[in-house]
């Protein structure tokens, strides 16, 4: 199986692959039929900006793989919703199966969390609701034929939410997005560490620790007095950039520093394909703009790629120490 999609993961995932006990035969079953990788998850992935940092990543490594990102404001895997938030909370397990059909993936690379505390103080409940979700979600994607990448949900930045005034205070009457309980962080925490322990036996073959990554960048000196959010929830430039380095670390790869002009087109290209398979696979999400046709969105998203190469070859990449021609 010397297809170009292994090769792109022979040059994606070096180190996870280096590093595997697997035989010959099982690392080829591993790998995916195809050369599809669908990004899924809350806010933090429609916003898209890792996204777009990893797919610019292959484009620049000559990998053929296409990268789709199709994350839902809002969204929850629990389908849990706090009082007071103005329309029910999505539940990817309503759209999971549209998606799957629609993008055909061969890897899902998954991020939620953020939401599903909806913003109160911890409870057993929600916490086993969240755990049965996780589990339910991965089982649908393996069950598609899909491999899972997991992340845990990033850190909620309480200092900022804070400064924004987002936190309960004792004269909030309920929790929720715009009266956060001031230790979420440590709901968050909750269900990252689960994820860590229990990722791998539920059938993620990747389990990626955004978490503590991102708590440790915030407290190490490069990261002293800089925001990863701009509200404690939704990143700014630098978390994404910082998501996407974890993500890369994860699998084995050195981030690669891109121009501020190669990140506007491949977000571009991100959103037009994102808000086209989000308008052609359905969702429960008011305020959604509609996407393009998909003949449409596809034919752009090339035009971008066309752009995107042009830029990326006069930097020519170096593969394995070879400067790319």
């Amino acid at each position: 199986m010397k297809s170009s999609l292994l090769r792109c993961f022979a040059l994606f995932f070096p180190v996870v692959f280096s590093q595997s006990t697997f035989a010959e035969e099982a690392l080829e079953k591993y790998l995916p039929r195809d050369e599809t990788i669908v990004f899924i998850g809350d806010s933090i992935t429609f916003s898209g900006g890792y996204v777009s940092r990893i797919d610019l990543q292959l484009r620049s490594r000559a990998a053929s793989c296409e990268v789709f990102n199709v994350g839902l404001s809002s969204e929850t895997v629990t389908g849990h919703s706090e009082p007071g938030h103005p329309f029910p909370r999505p539940n990817v397990m309503e759209r999971i199966g549209r998606v799957l059909k629609a993008a055909d993936p061969d890897v899902v690379v998954v991020c939620y969390g953020m939401n599903d505390g909806i913003y109160h103080p911890p409870s057993e409940t929600r916490l086993l609701a969240y755990q049965a979700a996780i589990t339910e979600l991965v089982g649908k994607i393996k069950a598609y034929g899909a491999e899972v990448v997991l992340m845990t949900p990033p850190p909620f930045e309480t200092e900022v939410a804070r400064k924004r005034g987002s936190l309960a205070t004792s004269e909030s009457k309920s929790y929720g997005y715009r009266a956060i309980y001031p230790a979420y962080n440590d709901v968050i925490r909750e269900y990252a560490d689960w994820i860590l322990e229990n990722g791998s036996d539920i059938g993620a073959s990747i389990v990626v620790d955004t978490f503590h990554e991102l708590e440790t960048f915030m407290s190490s000196a490069e990261g002293q007095n800089v925001n990863l959010t701009g509200d404690g929830v939704h990143p700014l430039p630098i978390g994404h950039q910082v998501l996407a380095a974890t993500l890369l670390k994860a699998w084995g790869e050195t981030p690669i520093d891109m121009p501020a002009e190669l990140l506007t087109l491949s977000e571009d290209k991100m959103k037009v394909l994102r808000n086209s398979l989000l308008s052609k696979t359905g969702h429960k999400r008011p305020g959604i703009v509609d996407g393009l046709p998909w003949e449409d969105a596809w034919a752009k998203s090339r035009e971008l790629n066309v752009r995107i190469d042009a830029a990326l070859i006069p930097q020519a990449p170096r593969v394995n120490g070879i400067q790319r021609n």
